[in-house]
């Protein structure tokens, strides 16, 4: 067996830039879930940075992911995470325009259930081009950043 052997079978890597601290606007490119390589369950957004205050880590037409374990060691962190990016896109996306989420006054308002966060991963992408608002922060002494989510003002 050769060097490059299995090369016809390799996939491109799409592992991207993880999204940092700094206040963000972004645009969604795409959402997905999926087992990694370490057999791990993860849910990612995939955006296009339209403006930052951390220009020299995210310069605007880059791009970045939010990356969320669902495997970590913490799994109701991560899918209260998960939670509460799909409560935000879902009330910035059709609060105003959907009898579903009628009397939605903000998104901790909008019900969140395995098949809304499957179908936010699916192929219609329902999210893709929503402008939207991250906030990074880390804790001192922390490596991981936490991102909160909004409607962008």
């Amino acid at each position: 067996m050769g060097l490059f052997s299995n090369i016809k079978d390799a996939k491109k890597s799409e592992a991207g830039t993880y999204l940092g601290t700094g206040v963000h606007r972004l645009k969604v490119n795409r959402v997905k879930s999926g087992t990694n390589w370490r057999k791990k369950k993860f849910f990612v957004v995939e955006c296009e940075v339209l403006e930052s205050s951390n220009e020299d880590e995210h310069p605007e037409g880059s791009t970045a992911d939010w990356y969320v374990n669902l495997d970590s060691e913490y799994p109701d962190i991560s899918l209260a995470d998960v939670k509460h990016f799909l409560q935000v896109a879902i009330f910035s996306t059709y609060a105003a325009q959907d009898e579903q989420y009628e009397g939605a006054e903000e998104p901790d308002d909008v019900t969140i259930t395995e098949e809304v966060a499957e179908e936010a991963c699916g192929e219609e992408q329902p999210f893709v081009g929503l402008i939207l608002k991250a906030e990074g922060s880390r804790k001192e002494g922390k490596k991981f950043v936490k991102i909160g989510w909004s409607s962008p003002s």
